[in-house]
């Protein structure tokens, strides 16, 4: 994520129409008649997890979580609202903090008189409905806390970051009058998060998946909407304790020129020559005959994939996805896309050379080389007895 993304996810205008909706399921669960017997810094805990999992960084959201029958914190669960914001940021680190308080996560029956949802037409009115009731609920968590304050501190990197809404299933964003009932659940939608998050301890680890950790995020309970306080110089200076450990690195990529091959099939890729081999690799599979991400053929050979038939001169080549994939590509998870892309291939040697013979089959296409292992001819000796071609009969062989 970079400075530009920063600044364009958390100044998202509020704007009901388009606010982004989350949601978490919680692990409460009701035991024996009904009974919540978890204490109440367990049930801090859970919502604690919750709020962990949200992208706060959006500037026009709103979060809730599932709970269930008898949950502690009502059956419909809650929703989170967030109330303050304050946010330092330059060129490479940045500070965000957030105050996002409970709420009683309200359904709205469409066909009770006394609901408000009659007259929601559009998703934008429908939120605000669902978000005024919830305020106005006499409502309250019974361990006292009232909202959580939420601090984020980082670093950017050069990673370019899309903050477009999700559409994996039940990410719908479309407004449909005719539910029975409106909830946050009908109406949820929103970006991914730029961080994905790991527990140490009471602080939440901020990780990239290309540079490791980032920063990290603090929770602290509030009992009081007016307990929220705002940024000092003092946590500026902690997030500049978060550098970017390393680039990935890429100097296993070759400089590539024009491809001498490009495969659009099923599994699409692309074959630079690197220059020329000495090195001579048995097998027959293109993973026999790599070493260092790089295929070395001394002879000319033939391959088929997909029913396609390509040939190569012998030289060193460098096989590749398409170069947007290759670019966001680990050298781990290259070697893991090259190995299935062997399996893909079947390899044949051409036969210009005098030791090799083709034998062709209706099944099958296989090569089978003769070798030939030179021995040296030495001149022989009266007096030696020795395995040797000479000139006479060495009659000590003879017993």
């Amino acid at each position: 994520m970079r400075l530009e993304d920063f600044t364009t996810m958390v100044d998202i205008p509020q704007d009901a129409q388009t606010m982004y909706v989350e949601q978490c399921s919680t692990t409460i669960e009701s035991t024996g008649r009904g009974q919540w017997n978890g204490s109440n810094e367990m049930i801090d805990n859970i919502l604690i997890d919750c709020v962990s999992k949200f992208n706060l960084l959006t500037g026009n959201s709103v979060y809730f979580a599932n709970a269930g029958y008898n949950s502690p914190i009502g059956r419909g669960g809650v929703i989170f609202e967030k109330t303050e914001i304050d946010y330092e940021a330059d060129d490479t680190h940045f500070v965000y903090r957030c105050a996002v308080m409970l709420r009683t996560n309200v359904s709205l029956n469409r066909n009770r008189s006394n609901s408000n949802a009659n007259q929601a037409n559009d998703r934008g009115e429908a939120i605000r409905r669902i978000l005024n009731d919830s305020r106005a609920a006499d409502y309250g968590i019974r361990t006292g806390t009232v909202g959580f304050e939420v601090t984020m501190k980082g670093c950017f990197d050069t990673v370019p970051f899309d903050a477009t809404p999700r559409t994996d299933s039940g990410m719908g964003v479309d407004f449909n009058a005719n539910w029975y009932s409106l909830s946050l659940s009908n109406l949820r939608h929103g970006p991914r998060s730029p961080f994905s998050v790991a527990v140490r301890g009471e602080v939440f680890s901020l990780f990239s998946e290309k540079h490791g950790v980032m920063g990290s995020m603090t929770i602290k309970k509030l009992t009081s909407e007016t307990g929220f306080s705002l940024l000092t110089e003092q946590d500026m200076s902690e997030a500049r304790a978060f550098t970017v450990s390393h680039e990935e690195y890429t100097g296993w990529i070759p400089p590539m020129g024009a491809p001498v091959i490009s495969h659009e099939g099923t599994t699409k890729f692309r074959v630079h020559k690197t220059g020329e081999t000495d090195r001579s690799l048995k097998g027959s599979t293109l993973i026999d005959k790599t070493i260092d991400r790089r295929c070395h053929f001394n002879g000319e050979v033939n391959f088929l994939v997909h029913g396609s038939r390509y040939y190569l001169d012998d030289g060193e080549y460098f096989f590749a996805p398409e170069p947007e994939v290759l670019q966001s590509m680990s050298v781990y998870q290259y070697d893991n896309w090259l190995l299935g892309l062997s399996e893909q291939i079947t390899m044949t040697r051409v036969q210009s050379r005098v030791g090799f013979l083709n034998n062709f089959s209706s099944t099958s296409e296989t090569v089978r080389s003769t070798n030939i292992t030179p021995k040296t001819i030495q001149s022989g000796s009266p007096d030696d007895d020795s395995p040797v071609f000479t000139g006479r009969a060495n009659t000590g062989r003879l017993k």
